[in-house]
């Protein structure tokens, strides 16, 4: 499963980008897929893919059960939302005239999976080798990867998300979540 999934991440989240982040057993087994596989699996776990509105993105975090994060609106982004069965979603910034489903790892891509013990993860996550810990505003925590520093996952107490920021460039993945710029959408 965890193959597959990194295959239709591939496609639908910017090829290859999201890492397998060491999370605990349990956490790479349960059905919603935290860091650890951060992908829809091929086939039928992926319910929607296309390019969406802000308007569109704030009427998707008030019907799920969970908030969407992203990182603001961008002057000139065309945002590709990808949708799992398990509720995981994927807000992907492209640029204009790069099409919608690309399997290029090129661009801002934040993640959000629900996961029940999303903090609990991330501590676990953060202890392992190669991991290095983020304190964030609002009490959250964080980590990323030394043999994968461009995914930075994170997580708020009380929520039972976890969140992974993407970008092609690490600093530029850091300072989106050490600034604070990574956020539900409103």
């Amino acid at each position: 499963a965890l193959i597959a999934a990194a295959i239709a991440v591939a496609v639908a989240a910017g090829g290859g980008a999201w890492i397998a982040a060491g999370l605990s057993s349990s956490a790479r087994s349960s059905s919603s897929t935290p860091a650890s596989s951060s992908a829809p699996s091929a086939g039928s776990s992926r319910s929607f893919v296309g390019a969406v509105s802000v308007r569109d993105l704030k009427m998707l975090s008030a019907s799920l059960r969970h908030p969407v994060y992203w990182a603001g609106p961008r002057a000139g982004a065309v945002y590709e939302l990808t949708e799992t069965a398990n509720g995981s979603t994927y807000v992907r910034y492209l640029t204009r005239g790069v099409k919608v489903g690309t399997p290029k790892p090129d661009f801002l891509t934040i993640g959000t999976y629900p996961v029940p013990d999303a903090v609990g993860e991330i501590r676990r996550a953060a202890h392992q080798r190669g991991a290095i810990t983020l304190t964030l505003k609002g009490g959250a925590i964080g980590f990323y990867n030394r043999t994968r520093p461009t995914s930075v996952y994170f997580a708020h107490p009380g929520l039972s998300v976890q969140v992974e920021t993407y970008d092609p460039s690490a600093a530029a993945a850091r300072a989106l979540v050490l600034r604070g710029a990574v956020q539900p959408v409103p």
